[in-house]
């Protein structure tokens, strides 16, 4: 129940802000003495921050009911190649780089690739915005015979010592703008995969996010 009123609580949080943007350029608009191009500005703001609240419920539906898995045997290399493609039409800084190490002759991993792609994303994504004067995020696969191991890491500032056990709290989030839900729906998705996800490294040369999963899912 405790749990619960902290969801509830950040959420309500969550919604009221947008909400306040878009009543005020509402009323905003609606002055006839508005020029023609101040009333686009502020529809563009309402249009935005619509769009802002179906991400932030969407995000908050994946957490709250998870989807079924649908598993498949995927070829992780590949995996990674895919996610670091749309990471890099993301970003916008060029002294940003991205590189992966995949071992060959990896073995299938058995899982949903939508969800884990979903969660690589999201520890990339994250990455790429903890360093805003650029720098290098590395994706690392290892593996053996029950288990694959797949570090993100970067080169910003790390995490603070106090927040490493809230990162995955709902809505815990030290970024502006952030909804605190993309780290607490990516360790809900590993959990139903049988995996993990951790902090394997923390320092002054950057933070690392580890992603635990078994090769096969039990039946």
């Amino acid at each position: 129940l405790s749990a619960l009123g902290q969801l509830s609580s950040g959420l309500a949080h969550e919604i009221r802000n947008p909400l306040a943007s878009i009543d005020g350029a509402a009323r905003v608009v609606q002055r006839e003495t508005q020029s023609e191009e101040r009333r686009r500005e502020f529809l563009d703001i309402i249009q935005k921050e619509c769009r802002r609240l179906n991400g932030l419920l969407t995000n908050f539906l994946n957490f709250a009911r998870p989807r079924q898995l649908s598993l498949e045997m995927v070829n992780v290399e590949a995996l990674v190649d895919s996610v670091l493609v749309l990471a890099r039409h993301a970003g916008t800084q060029h002294q940003l780089v991205m590189e992966s190490h995949v071992p060959p002759g990896l073995s299938d991993l058995e899982c949903d690739p939508q969800q884990i792609k979903q969660v690589l994303l999201n520890l990339v994504m994250n990455a790429l915005q903890a360093m805003p004067g650029g720098g290098a995020v590395g994706v690392e696969v290892q593996a053996d015979d029950s288990q694959m191991l797949i570090d993100v890491h970067d080169q910003g500032p790390g995490i603070d010592p106090p927040d490493i056990e809230r990162i995955f709290d709902p809505f815990f989030t030290t970024k502006e703008g952030g909804s605190g839900l993309g780290i607490s729906v990516a360790h809900q998705i590993l959990t139903q995969h049988g995996g993990a996800l951790t902090v394997a490294r923390n320092s002054k040369e950057g933070a690392s996010l580890r992603i635990t999963l078994p090769l096969r899912q039990t039946k």
